[in-house]
């Protein structure tokens, strides 16, 4: 998915992350590769009545500007999986939600120009379990940044031109004294069926789970028929092993499975522009958005293939990440981290639509 307050005394800037232009391969058109470095910064001790102030900040160390894709950095709000958290070792998990996006376009785009940085200060809190005292660890997940390095044009579809590798990443340390309750506020349990839609959307949202058991179902079908892959298979999770190739085949027992057999619950009160998002820790509640009505039934970026995706991401079925969006990126992650490709929800729905 597919969006500050004053610091406190006593920081603490401990992350920094170098992207060396050698260590970076241009794309055609690009003469060469941009140089980020990403820093954070916290005080050292947080008590349950101060909000958690991590300062994040991303330089351009090039010659000329760069253009970063407003999601793949934390925001007043953010709404992607941006960071990874351990408490006292242990891994926390991320409670905020994960968003269906378009490919981007110029407006999904800010400018960082030559020498200068983008800094923000957000609560890692807000979206990750942080509830219990103890010994916090953050660093910042994404291994690459997708950028421009030339303006894109106004509101056309704009596909990243350069693949900006992220070094290994440093952590900040902070100790919190927790919370009494998490402030996220669990929606009302629902036992299937819709919320906040019309008739005439619910009719609309029976046909595209109808088609989203369909596809995923055709899916389960063309992987045990290629138990040793498949063009299509290939084209969008990348070369084939015995291992990426059962995580694929579990991911889509699980998504059919709850398609057809779990109580789903369809949101449509959303009014932002994307096409869907859920809150992975809560399963099987979908929220589809403006570009959803839009969207045909079937084929690429299809209403019937949004739910697939959006079902991938519950932790309870594939636990899948958004690392890249649209058609031309998930195939270009299959050719270049067939890993990742496994781990895109994008990748998992164009595989299902693509199913004949």
């Amino acid at each position: 998915m597919k969006h500050s307050r004053a610091m406190m005394a006593g920081l603490i800037a401990v992350l920094s992350l170098v992207v060396p232009g050698a260590a970076l391969a241009a794309m055609p058109g690009e003469d060469l590769a941009p140089v980020l470095a990403s820093k954070m910064e916290a005080a050292e001790w947080y008590t349950p009545d101060e909000a958690i102030a991590v300062r994040f900040s991303l330089e351009n160390r090039g010659d000329r500007s760069v253009w970063v894709l407003r999601y793949q950095v934390p925001s007043d709000e953010i709404d992607a999986n941006l960071f990874e958290i351990t408490r006292n070792g242990q891994p926390v998990e991320y409670v905020g939600p994960v968003v269906k996006r378009a490919e981007p376009i110029s407006e999904d785009y800010f400018e960082i120009r030559a020498g200068a940085r983008f800094s923000i200060v957000f609560d890692p809190s807000a979206v990750y379990d942080m509830t219990e005292q103890g010994d916090y660890s953050v660093s910042y997940r994404p291994t690459f940044l997708n950028v421009r390095t030339q303006a894109p044009a106004d509101g056309v579809t704009a596909v990243p031109t350069t693949r900006a590798k992220v070094a290994g990443s440093e952590t900040i340390r902070l100790w919190f004294e927790g919370l009494d309750q998490h402030p996220i506020v669990e929606a009302p349990e629902v036992i299937g069926g819709y919320t906040k839609c019309t008739t005439s959307q619910q009719s609309s949202m029976q046909t595209a789970h109808n088609n989203a058991i369909s596809i995923s179902n055709k899916s389960k079908q063309h992987l045990a028929a290629n138990p040793n892959g498949s063009s299509l298979y290939t084209y969008w999770f990348g070369t084939y092993t015995s291992s990426r190739f059962s995580t694929v085949v579990s991911h889509f027992n699980s998504i059919n499975d709850a398609f057809v057999n779990k109580s789903v619950v369809y949101n449509c009160g959303c009014k932002k522009n994307y096409y869907a998002y859920v809150y992975p820790s809560q399963p099987y509640k979908i929220y589809v958005c403006r570009a959803f009505w839009s969207a045909p039934n079937l084929g690429r970026d299809s209403r019937a293939g949004t739910l697939v995706h959006e079902m991938s991401h519950f932790y309870v079925t594939a636990s899948t990440d958004d690392w890249v969006y649209g058609a031309t990126g998930a195939h270009n992650l299959a050719v270049s981290n067939p890993t990742n490709a496994v781990d895109n929800a994008d990748n998992h729905e164009y595989f299902s639509e693509d199913q004949p």
